[in-house]
């Protein structure tokens, strides 16, 4: 490149995978410096960061030590920096070059210090101190900084738990608290922490920590010690090295506290002494309270106990329970740096006290932490967690996928789903989701699940959990669960999740308390720089106005600083004892909180009480959205809350738009940011009068619905829904009432389908509600899809009087028997739940008379016969397997009739066995003359099983091949279980040798996996081991094929299942070891098999004993057995 605008004699100085810089010649033959972005089309984050870099140096213009920039300029798609040019060469490029004196390093040294405090005072953190962005003329010796791309106008930011490979910074010489593991605020100090490594590498050639791995170098930051400076070079004077150790402290609040302070350090070892004492001058005049955590020993090693069960192998529960403010998630989060290193994970989710209907919110909100985390990766290492992902979801994924986005972003479009009954869709989930969790809960990195505020968690969420606990047995898992334990509105479903737990797995309990006086002391000794003894009377009037909450004494103190009763005098801190006695108690800390907010402007007021409503966190887009307010006006008034203390931002992109003002580089960020507390955003929203909640709630709701476009409505739809219901009387047009109420059937569905049955209930009684009286007469379908799904979310709930009044309904307003077979469609299903077999039976029967089919409740023998008889002179002189090309059956009663006859199979054949094969024969019939459907399967399979019992085996198998065309010909998986099973079960073996029939039962249990059916998945293993012994494969081998198939069933929790399956391994066992093992107790066995009446079972235990017995020739016991 020649020329670039209106510069010319470009000459390249250094590039990187970002930027390149010249130095050029203007128009008028001064020398200047160019700093480009390469990329062809710049991110707007990188646009953003190149503006921020401009802006902030702008503003620095007038502070020495810092790089003049003379402008900014277009170039083609992205931007030119333009800067002095004072012949400065970076401190990297010169160390390559030749090393550093001592006097050189600790004359650079002392510049850089004095710069900092000049830039510190000035408000801005650099955040990027490192031996490329010094700048330095050792001929006029001039020491300036450059790149201002990532700096920061806040006082503090929260760093948060990211990939160590997109994290802000350059690696080796961020500081601990930058990683964003440390759990503590990041202020100014983090570039003295920078700056000691620079210093450390200046005096050494070498840098104190290296690695190619991005986490092993955030590990060494977060807990290894730095090496011996004297060690490596023993000409150094000692004190350099105790100033290198305190830049370099793990803990900002242990390093030095200013820039002058450090200067003179380094001007005093410059002068040639060796022993003084540091920081002779590093007085604070800032108030600040230290970050550490007091007095919660005990709690830290109970989690770090906790967590080391988990990474050996446990699955481990904690619970983390204490009043508001206690500093409970404050306390889990001290676990990030052991988490680090140990290279697992760590991820949270919070529940929201107003928006405590979304279902699963937490759970998602911390997977898609995850999610993003992962997409952070190089793509080799993308590319890896894809297939393990992929594998462990199989065609499965899309159940995640559409509660998860980002999901789909790592794995692609995925296959859609079978639809199931709702009890499928429960165990589906709850399987897909605990395979999920597998991928990512191992030994090589185990997983930390934080749930935060449990008492504002929804019933689905602590389902879950329930099954997550009950079935999850592969350990490496840390589950905790913070709550609080003076919260009026808890949880309903709570306490009686935990005792379920509890007795399943013991739960480690923490309970947090209030400070004690002399932990307070410790506090106040570290805050104000005063040896505790000093600070008694202090200590002794903080715990009597705060009662030692954390929470409670921060405020009281920054109250106290505010109203200058502590103040800096005299190089010390001072505070009025007499002054202080008279404040106010911090009982009513929501109050306090109301006053903090109440301190900003009204319009800054107006903002927050917004925000409130939507959430403890909530984005950008969203509040400019409910605020109806522009996008320019929102950001200064967010930038004053954050000033105030009020709420955080979440993304650094918040950083570049306070700076740089140009909000069209928002388009397609997620620009998010949240309350500090939960009591901030609970204050905030009591400052908003009782009688204009609604409506406020309604104008979000509104505001979010005519905004957001139609692909990003179901994303949000929970949240429009929550906003749109609480202000549902200002919902006045009837046009208004019927589209809320057909949103609110559409998150009806939505949860349904997430199995969160509790939130579809409020969404479908909503609207229920928003019916007219007419509704049935000006509206029909529209009524009768919202009665139907509200019946079933009835029924889901166990509300079963309710669901009945509803249908009711229904068959009174219904106007088809097709419409009225939906209504008995869920009132069989909800009888079958109830174990009302007999009573399910004869609704099935009602319904079938309406439709047009005649069965009696108990035929005989000869009905069955006259029906045989029929079914084979339909059949007759006719190809079977032929059916397979029968045209797709479309008669609505006839389809609603075999739905019916399908859902009775299971019922009938336990209660009237002599009806079960009337009802399959019939289901055969409608699909043979009227064609077939997706459930055809079913009644062709029972037609097989009933041939091969007349011995008629060529019909069984042509109706079993029938049935497995089906299977194929709609691409439905949702009977493939059963259809594979009993095929395998009853025909396959007249046809196949045993061992061929293997592969069948393999798909059958994986598609029942994947439908929830999870009877059939353990069903599948019982019967493959049983053809597998039949067989005579080798005894080790049959002896892991079982202690397979056992511990997989017991995780699907199918005791009668896994009973009958311990009955031949035992048979396996007793053959192959000289002592065996006894996996029950047989006595109790052949009692419990006889008091369930399972004569199944009690054949296979006596026939079991037979082959044992016969096999050690003990006749005399074969022979008692046999008879």
């Amino acid at each position: 490149m020649k020329t670039l605008n209106n510069y010319s004699d470009l000459y390249l100085l250094q590039e990187s995978s970002n930027s390149a810089i010249f130095r050029a010649k203007t128009i008028d033959g001064e020398s200047v410096i160019l700093k480009l972005l390469r990329e062809e089309y710049p991110s707007a984050e990188a646009l953003a960061r190149y503006r921020l870099e401009y802006e902030i140096t702008k503003q620095l213009a007038e502070v020495a030590g810092v790089i003049q920039v003379k402008g900014i300029e277009s170039y083609q798609n992205t931007l030119v920096i333009i800067f002095e040019d004072f012949g400065g060469i970076s401190l990297r490029h010169y160390q390559q070059q030749q090393p550093f004196t001592l006097t050189e390093a600790l004359t650079i040294g002392i510049k850089i210090a004095e710069t900092l405090q000049r830039i510190h005072d000035h408000h801005v953190i650099h955040k990027d101190i490192n031996p490329s962005n010094i700048v330095w003329n050792p001929q006029k010796n001039i020491i300036k900084l450059i790149d201002f791309g990532i700096s920061s106008q806040l006082s503090q930011e929260r760093p948060t738990f990211n990939n160590a490979n997109i994290l802000e910074g350059t690696l080796p010489y961020i500081s601990p608290e930058q990683t964003g593991r440390m759990n503590r605020n990041l202020d100014y100090r983090t570039d003295f922490y920078s700056f000691g490594v620079t210093l450390f590498e200046l005096l050494t050639n070498r840098l104190p920590f290296y690695s190619q791995d991005a986490l092993e170098l955030v590990h060494c930051h977060l807990a290894k010690e730095p090496p011996s400076l004297l060690k490596l070079a023993p000409n150094l004077p000692p004190v350099l090295e105790s100033i290198l150790l305190k830049l370099m402290a793990k803990d900002a609040s242990d390093r030095y506290q200013s820039g002058a302070a450090i200067a003179y350090d380094l001007q005093q070892c410059l002068s040639g002494k060796t022993d003084f004492t540091l920081a002779t001058i590093d007085q604070v005049s800032q108030f600040q309270i230290p970050q550490k955590l007091y007095g919660r020993e005990e709690q830290i090693k109970q989690l770090l106990i906790a967590f080391d069960r988990a990474k050996a192998g446990k699955l481990e529960i904690v619970t983390v329970v204490g009043l508001s403010g206690i500093g409970k998630t404050s306390l889990v989060q001290e676990l990030y740096q052991t988490i680090t290193v140990e290279r697992g994970f760590f991820i949270k989710g919070k529940f929201d006290q107003y928006q405590r209907d979304i279902p699963y919110s937490a759970l998602i909100s911390a997977f898609q932490s995850l999610l993003r985390q992962l997409l952070g990766l190089t793509i080799a290492k993308l590319e890896e967690w894809q297939r393990e992902i992929s594998l462990a979801l199989g065609d499965t994924a899309q159940v995640l996928c559409e509660v998860m986005p980002e999901l789909t972003t790592i794995l692609g479009k995925q296959p859609p789903i079978p639809d199931l009954s709702p009890l499928e869709r429960l165990r589906r989930f709850q399987f897909v989701f605990l395979n999920f969790l597998r991928v990512f809960a191992r030994s090589e990195h185990p997983l930390v699940l934080f749930l935060d505020d449990l008492q504002w968690s929804d019933s689905a969420t602590l389902d879950l959990i329930k099954y997550i606990v009950s079935a999850f047995q592969d350990g490496h898992l840390l589950l905790i669960l913070a709550y609080r334990s003076d919260e009026k509105d808890i949880s309903p479903y709570l306490d009686a999740c935990l005792d379920e737990i509890s007795k399943t797995i013991e739960i480690t309990a923490v309970k947090l308390g209030n400070l004690s006086l002399s932990h307070l002391q410790d506090l106040l000794s570290a805050t104000l720089k005063h040896p505790q003894e000093k600070l008694l009377e202090l200590a002794r009037l903080v715990m009597k106005k705060t009662d030692g909450n954390p929470f409670f004494v921060n405020a009281f103190l920054y109250s106290l600083y505010e109203q200058e009763l502590l103040f800096f005098a005299d190089n010390q801190w001072q505070w009025n004892l007499q002054e202080i006695s008279q404040c106010a108690m911090m009982g009513n800390v929501l109050q306090l909180m109301e006053q903090k907010i109440q301190q900003l402007s009204p319009a800054v007021q107006q903002l927050l009480e917004i925000a409130a409503c939507i959430g403890n966190e909530f984005s950008l887009d969203c509040l400019v959205s409910a605020s109806q307010r522009p996008i320019d006006v929102v950001i200064p008034l967010l930038k004053k809350a954050i000033e105030g203390g009020i709420i955080l931002p979440l993304s650094s992109f918040h950083l570049y738009l306070q700076t740089i003002g140009d909000t069209s580089l928002t388009t397609g960020q997620n620009i998010t940011y949240k309350f500090v507390h939960d009591r901030l955003q609970q204050a905030a929203y009591a400052l908003i009068p009782d009688e204009q909640k609604q409506r406020v709630h309604f104008q979000i709701g509104q505001q979010l619905l005519s905004n957001l476009q139609e692909e990003d409505i179901d994303r949000e739809l929970f949240s429009i829904l929550n906003h749109y219901n609480l202000g549902v009387k200002y919902v006045e047009s009837k046009e208004e009432r019927e589209e809320l109420a057909m949103l609110n059937l559409k998150g009806g569905k939505k949860a349904k389908a997430t199995v969160a049955f509790a939130s579809a209930l409020q969404y479908l009684e909503m609207a229920l509600s928003l019916l007219d009286q007419d509704c049935w007469q000006f509206n029909y379908e529209v009524s009768l899809q919202i009665y139907l799904e509200a019946a079933e979310a009835y029924y889901l709930n166990a509300k079963f009087d309710r669901m009945e009044e509803l249908l009711t309904i229904i068959f009174s307003h219904s106007r088809s028997v097709v419409d009225r077979s939906r209504a008995y469609e869920i009132k069989i299903q909800a009888q079958i739940s109830r174990d009302k077999i007999i009573e399910s039976v004869r609704t099935g029967l009602a319904i079938l008379k309406q439709l047009g089919f005649h069965f009696p409740e108990r035929p005989s023998m000869l009905r069955v016969l006259w029906k045989i008889v029929q079914l084979k002179v339909l059949i007759l002189g006719r190809n079977i397997r032929s059916f397979i090309h029968l045209p797709v059956m479309n008669d609505p009663v006839k389809l609603a009739a075999l739905r019916v006859l399908t859902l009775l199979g299971s019922p009938s054949y336990f209660s009237t066995p002599k009806l079960f094969p009337l009802l399959a024969m019939q289901a055969a019939t409608l699909s043979i003359r009227y064609g077939n459907a997706p459930i055809s399967a079913p009644g062709y399979v029972a037609c097989s099983v009933i041939f091969v019992n007349l011995q008629d085996f060529a019909t069984s198998a042509a109706f079993a091949d029938l049935a497995l065309g089906i299977l194929d010909k709609f691409h439905t998986i949702v009977s493939a279980p059963k259809t594979l099973v009993a095929v395998t079960s009853f025909t396959s073996q007249w046809r196949y040798p045993l061992r061929q029939t293997f592969a069948a039962l393999t798909n059958a249990h994986r598609y029942a996996l994947e439908t929830g059916d999870l009877e059939y998945a353990a069903l599948s293993l019982h019967v493959q081991g049983y053809r597998a012994l039949l067989t005579g494969l080798p005894l080790p081998e049959l002896d892991r094929d079982f202690q397979s198939y056992t511990k997989t069933i017991g995780e699907l929790h199918q005791n009668r299942i896994l009973r009958g399956t311990q009955i031949f391994h035992q048979l396996v066992i007793d053959l192959s070891y000289e002592h065996p093992i006894d996996l029950y107790d047989r006595e109790q066995l052949v009692t419990e098999l006889e008091q369930s009446d399972d004569r199944h079972g009690l054949f296979n235990f006596y026939f079991c004993r037979l082959i044992y017995t016969v096999l050690v020739r003990n006749y005399k016991e074969a022979k008692k057995l046999f008879c």
